[in-house]
Protein backbone atom coordinates (compact mmCIF):
# COMPACT_ATOMS: atom_id res chain seq x y z
CA UNK A 1 0.00 0.00 0.00
CA UNK A 2 1.62 3.31 -1.26
CA UNK A 3 0.60 6.16 0.91
CA UNK A 4 -0.54 9.17 -0.61
CA UNK A 5 1.43 12.50 -0.31
CA UNK A 6 -0.60 14.93 2.09
CA UNK A 7 1.72 17.85 1.12
CA UNK A 8 -0.12 21.05 0.28
CA UNK A 9 0.68 21.89 -4.06
CA UNK A 10 2.12 24.31 -5.43
CA UNK A 11 -0.82 25.84 -6.61
CA UNK A 12 -2.17 25.92 -2.81
CA UNK A 13 1.03 27.25 -1.56
CA UNK A 14 0.34 29.99 -3.95
CA UNK A 15 -2.78 30.43 -2.97
CA UNK A 16 -1.97 31.07 0.51
CA UNK A 17 0.74 34.02 -0.28
CA UNK A 18 -2.01 35.51 -2.28
CA UNK A 19 -4.34 35.67 0.47
CA UNK A 20 -0.86 36.70 2.51
CA UNK A 21 -0.76 39.59 0.35
CA UNK A 22 -4.42 40.84 0.35
CA UNK A 23 -4.21 40.39 4.63
CA UNK A 24 -1.26 42.84 4.04
CA UNK A 25 -2.46 45.40 1.81
CA UNK A 26 -5.93 45.24 3.86
CA UNK A 27 -3.75 45.88 7.03
CA UNK A 28 -1.80 48.64 5.23
CA UNK A 29 -4.98 50.32 4.41
CA UNK A 30 -5.98 49.74 7.73
CA UNK A 31 -3.09 51.27 9.58
CA UNK A 32 -2.86 54.28 6.56
CA UNK A 33 -6.92 55.05 7.98
CA UNK A 34 -5.97 55.33 11.66
CA UNK A 35 -2.85 57.72 10.67
CA UNK A 36 -5.44 59.62 8.78
CA UNK A 37 -7.51 59.32 11.72
CA UNK A 38 -4.94 60.64 13.94
CA UNK A 39 -3.47 63.56 11.81
CA UNK A 40 -6.98 64.95 11.33
CA UNK A 41 -7.98 64.90 15.39
CA UNK A 42 -4.35 66.75 15.84
CA UNK A 43 -5.43 69.00 12.49
CA UNK A 44 -9.11 69.47 14.83
CA UNK A 45 -7.17 69.89 17.92
CA UNK A 46 -4.73 72.45 16.82
CA UNK A 47 -7.63 74.59 14.96
CA UNK A 48 -9.68 74.44 18.10
CA UNK A 49 -12.33 72.98 16.05
CA UNK A 50 -15.00 70.20 15.83
CA UNK A 51 -15.17 67.65 13.30
CA UNK A 52 -16.79 64.22 12.64
CA UNK A 53 -14.85 61.27 13.56
CA UNK A 54 -16.48 57.46 13.24
CA UNK A 55 -17.08 55.94 16.90
CA UNK A 56 -14.61 53.46 15.67
CA UNK A 57 -11.62 55.75 14.75
CA UNK A 58 -11.73 57.53 17.84
CA UNK A 59 -11.26 54.29 19.59
CA UNK A 60 -8.20 53.77 17.53
CA UNK A 61 -6.94 57.33 17.95
CA UNK A 62 -7.47 56.80 21.87
CA UNK A 63 -5.26 52.66 21.38
CA UNK A 64 -2.98 55.13 19.43
CA UNK A 65 -2.06 57.78 22.25
CA UNK A 66 -2.21 54.45 24.67
CA UNK A 67 0.12 52.55 23.04
CA UNK A 68 2.80 55.51 22.90
CA UNK A 69 2.33 56.11 26.83
CA UNK A 70 0.74 59.65 25.93
CA UNK A 71 -2.09 59.32 28.47
CA UNK A 72 -3.15 62.60 28.79
CA UNK A 73 -3.83 62.63 24.75
CA UNK A 74 -5.62 59.41 24.96
CA UNK A 75 -8.11 60.79 27.97
CA UNK A 76 -8.83 64.32 25.91
CA UNK A 77 -9.94 62.18 23.04
CA UNK A 78 -11.93 60.08 25.30
CA UNK A 79 -13.38 63.27 26.56
CA UNK A 80 -14.09 64.12 23.02
CA UNK A 81 -15.81 60.77 22.26
CA UNK A 82 -17.91 60.76 25.02
CA UNK A 83 -19.46 64.57 23.82
CA UNK A 84 -19.77 63.20 20.86
CA UNK A 85 -21.27 59.82 21.62
CA UNK A 86 -23.45 61.64 24.20
CA UNK A 87 -24.42 64.05 21.39
CA UNK A 88 -25.51 61.23 19.14
CA UNK A 89 -27.49 59.51 22.25
CA UNK A 90 -29.64 62.90 22.34
CA UNK A 91 -30.92 62.94 18.70
CA UNK A 92 -31.70 58.85 18.81
CA UNK A 93 -33.90 59.71 21.90
CA UNK A 94 -35.68 62.86 19.69
CA UNK A 95 -35.85 60.80 16.72
CA UNK A 96 -37.93 57.63 18.29
CA UNK A 97 -41.12 58.17 18.85
CA UNK A 98 -42.58 58.77 21.94
CA UNK A 99 -45.41 56.16 22.87
CA UNK A 100 -46.66 59.09 25.04
CA UNK A 101 -46.89 61.52 22.02
CA UNK A 102 -48.64 58.24 19.96
CA UNK A 103 -51.51 58.11 22.90
CA UNK A 104 -50.41 54.74 23.71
Amino acid sequence: MRLQDKSPTFASRFDCMEEDDDEMENMDERSEHIQQSIEKYEKMREKQERYFFDVDALVKIIDHFIERLEFEKALEVTKYAFYVTSSLGKLYFKRSPSPCLNGQ
